[in-house]
Parts: C-alpha cells; structure tokens; sequence
C-alpha cells in the first residue's frame, strides 16, 4: 500500500493545495476533513465560519473532490505516480477494483485510520468520490451507505426485557480481559474514557467514533467480559467486542462482524450465549458491521426461488457458497440477502477466507 496511512492526509492536503480555487475554498475543505484542526466540524459549524450555507459548503467540498480526480486522472495518463494526487488514491484504489469482493473492512479500515478526525460516512463517501466516475460513486455509496454512527448504535441497540440500571461504579471495574490481534489492529484515544482503546479492525474503530460522538453513551470497555459457550463438544470462551454504559445507566454489549462473518455457525454459538448472559444481567445486545445489523438480517426478505434451490442442493449433499451461488444458479444476490437467506432457514455455515474476501460456505442444516 506504499506510504504508511498517516501520510493519507498529507497527500490530500498537498492536492488541496494544489487546485485551482480560491483559498476560502481551500480552507472550507480542510476543516471538512478535519485537517485544518485535528477534529470534526459539522457541516453547519463550517459554513458559519465562512458566512454560508451548509448546503453551499457540501457544493464546494463535492468540485474540490472533483478537481482531486481530475488531477488523479491527468497525472495517471502522464504516468507521474509521484504526484500527490496518485499517492492519496494509490491507498484503496486496487480494493475497490476487485470485482465481486467484500472489501469493506478493508477500505473501512483505510478510511478509519488514514483520516481519523471525521465520521465514517464522510471519510468513506470522500475516498469513493475522488477514485470513481459520478454515477458509479453514487451506485457504490448508496450501497454501503451509513447513517451517523452515534444515532445508528443508539437506535439498533436490541434490550433485554428485564432491561437494568447500573451505577457508573460497575464501568470503573471492568478492564480488558485478552490482549487485541490481527493485521488492522491499533488505539483510538477516548476522551470519555481518558485512555487508549484498543480495537482489532476497521470496522471497531468506527464504531469507536461512533460511541465518542454519541450523547447517550458515557463510558465503555474494550473486550472486558468472558463468555461461555460450547462448540463441537467442548466449552470455550470468548471476548465481546465492547461494553457499553448509557447515560440513564443501562448497560449493552456490542459485538462488530462484516456482514459475511454474521452467519458463521461458531459465531451463531458465541452469540446464543451471549444472549443468555445479557438476559440474566438486564443488558442490550448489538451485533452490527456499522450499518447492518444481526436483527435486521434475521428479518430481511430474499428470494424463496433461491432459498429453495439451496435446500436442493444442500439436501444432495453438497456444499456451495457466497461466489458460487451467482455463478452457478446465474442470480444477483447480494451479500446481505445471502446471510439472511441463512440465519432464517438455518443452513450451517463457516467461513471461507480469501486475501480479498471472505465469504460463507454453507456445509448443512443446523
């Protein structure tokens, strides 16, 4: 990936510094983000500095935008890759390229660490913006659309219906129980926690962004609780993501997963038990990838006319998945419909790692 992602602004600001605008223009795109000062600035808060509408300052954000692409797209053909322009789109440009993958933790993760100070759904939208045609951008970002992700983790938070109150005390015990691993893996300074959290992937430092912006959450822990479960005759234990207090007290335990990794079986194992422990304890429970949520797959609508050639197929004894689903049987079925199609007529499935994806196999029934 070249340069190491904290040099992801730098490019982007050199290109900034390079278009043909005018400085207030400039700078407007600077604090959108969040290179003139290291943190977020809405919108709203831009325009009042600069005597315009929110609405005008989005305008001016999407041509800069333009103008970075056009840079990216003259100095490609001239084959000066050491232009600024290149460099910023050099990071995710292969990712988005590659046909029929499940590249999501890995521009997240892109997007999250090489431009830290903003939200994800504006740091996302930015990226794909600067790298693709209009119509295709506006396909893609509609695709992985997200929602602020402080009202989005508020709103999807599933509760127990003997639903407790805790004093912050309970917090103030809890501490990290396994060290963090893996390839994306790194700290986020919490302002609400005063110290390093530790996350393992992209998708958890959104969500940690997410918590921090959030008016209803007041403190939360990295991996604090262990969970028992049992899986292929023998008891295990695993680590939640996070635990979370909100403002009124309650308690929730948040589990972050790419969509795919949503329908695994161990998973399905881990989290059957995770809601008995939540139950008992009066806790909330959201398993999500920062847009899609375990409840809203459970409950998704797909095609029965595929559901159906899967139990054919399935009941013959063999195996199929995500990939091979399309190709064999010729449908567009998305990523989304897939894992529904398999939590809701109870396939097993596990896991299928690529170096550009990961996808479900779908081995039986469960």
């Amino acid at each position: 990936m070249g340069d190491s992602l904290e040099q992801l602004l730098v490019h982007l600001e050199e290109c900034i510094f390079l278009l043909n605008a005018t400085d207030r223009d400039r700078e407007i795109s600077r604090y959108y983000y969040g290179i003139a000062e290291p943190r977020y600035y809405p919108l709203q808060e831009i325009g009042e500095k600069y005597g315009v509408t929110r609405e005008r300052v989005r305008q001016i954000v999407k041509r800069n935008e333009r103008k970075i692409r056009a840079l990216f797209r003259k100095y490609l053909k001239a084959e000066e890759f050491e232009h600024p322009a290149i460099k910023f789109v050099s990071y995710y440009s292969a990712i988005v390229d590659e046909k029929g993958v499940d590249w999501t933790e890995e521009i997240t993760y892109i997007a999250s660490v090489g431009m830290p100070n903003i939200p994800l759904h504006r740091s996302l939208k930015s990226l794909i913006r600067v790298y693709l045609p209009p119509k295709a951008a506006q396909r893609l970002i509609e695709e992985i659309q997200t929602e602020n992700d402080s009202e989005f983790i508020f709103k999807n938070i599933s509760w127990s219906t003997g639903k407790k109150k805790y004093p912050t005390s309970v917090m103030g015990r809890l501490t990290p129980q396994r060290k963090t691993r893996g390839e994306y893996k790194g700290v986020f300074y919490s302002e609400k926690n005063d110290r390093d959290i530790h996350y393992e992937s992209g998708l958890e430092l959104s969500f940690i962004q997410g918590m921090e912006e959030s008016q209803h959450i007041v403190s939360y822990c990295e991996q604090a609780i262990a969970i028992k479960f049992s899986y292929k005759g023998k008891q295990h234990r695993y680590y939640p993501d996070f635990v979370a207090m909100t403002s009124d007290g309650s308690i929730f335990v948040v589990e972050v997963k790419p969509v795919m990794l949503m329908g695994e079986y161990s998973n399905l194992r881990k989290w059957m038990a995770l809601r008995t422990y939540c139950e008992e304890r009066g806790f909330g429970i959201i398993i999500t990838d920062g847009q899609t949520t375990f409840s809203q797959l459970s409950n998704r609508t797909y095609s029965e006319d595929v559901a159906q050639r899967v139990h054919q197929y399935i009941a013959r004894g063999k195996k199929i998945n995500w990939i091979d689903l399309k190709r064999a049987f010729g449908t567009r079925i998305t990523k989304k419909e897939f894992v529904s199609l398999i939590l809701q007529n109870r396939f097993k499935a596990f896991a299928l790692f690529n170096k550009t994806y990961v996808s479900l196999t779908i081995e039986g029934f469960l």
